[in-house]
């Protein structure tokens, strides 16, 4: 009787065994499921603007990181013909009024390519409508260095590179100088924004 007690036991005891899988091999990492469920939001509004999501992938060498961007490289990429939009998640930097219309400074930083090296910040003109959808969010924003907070549709009109110049004073001539600064590889792209999702307030 002992015997047949401890066969159902041991029975049990493997059964429950194979149901258990070890949390490595059903975990998902976190940065990981962020990132798929970002990449599959920003497809899903693309798609009903008919937005170009890949063009990253035209910028830059992902097996070179000594490649060096140049501007007409990010132009081919995100100035797209008959007006089509690009989609990119990214955060906002900044919000400002210039000539009675709203703009708005988006980072994306183009963390897959080279891309330790290349950032591209947008400055799109925005709808008063679209500006209030990004400050009704502002409280809301959760502070996540592997999240963005939006979606953005933009139609992109001109790309430039960031130079920095600085005046300066030279003492033995007593004359001005002028020390111009290159950044690492920051680019501006200008152009309309289309629309916009939270990313992180659903």
């Amino acid at each position: 009787m002992k015997q047949v007690i401890f066969i159902i036991m041991l029975l049990l005891c493997v059964a429950s065994c194979k149901k258990k899988v070890s949390p490595e091999s059903t975990n998902e990492p976190l940065a990981d499921k962020i990132k798929r469920e970002r990449a599959q939001k920003v497809n899903e509004f693309a798609a009903k603007y008919n937005a170009k999501t890949d063009w990253q992938k035209s910028i830059g060498d992902p097996n070179n990181i000594f490649f060096v961007v140049y501007t007409i490289d990010v132009q081919k990429a995100i100035i797209l013909p008959d007006g089509q939009s690009i989609a990119f998640s990214g955060d906002v930097e900044d919000i400002f009024i210039s000539k009675d219309k709203y703009f708005v400074r988006f980072v994306n930083k183009l963390s897959s390519i080279v891309r330790l090296f290349t950032d591209i910040r947008f400055e799109l003109e925005c709808s008063k409508e679209q500006v209030e959808e990004i400050q009704k969010h502002r409280k809301e924003r959760k502070q996540s260095i592997l999240n963005d907070h939006f979606v953005v549709l933009a139609q992109i009109s001109d790309v430039e590179k960031v130079r920095f110049t600085v005046d300066a004073s030279s003492s033995l001539y007593d004359e001005d100088a002028e020390i111009e600064i290159e950044s690492r590889n920051i680019f501006v792209a200008k152009g309309k924004c289309v629309g916009i999702r939270c990313l992180l307030c659903e």
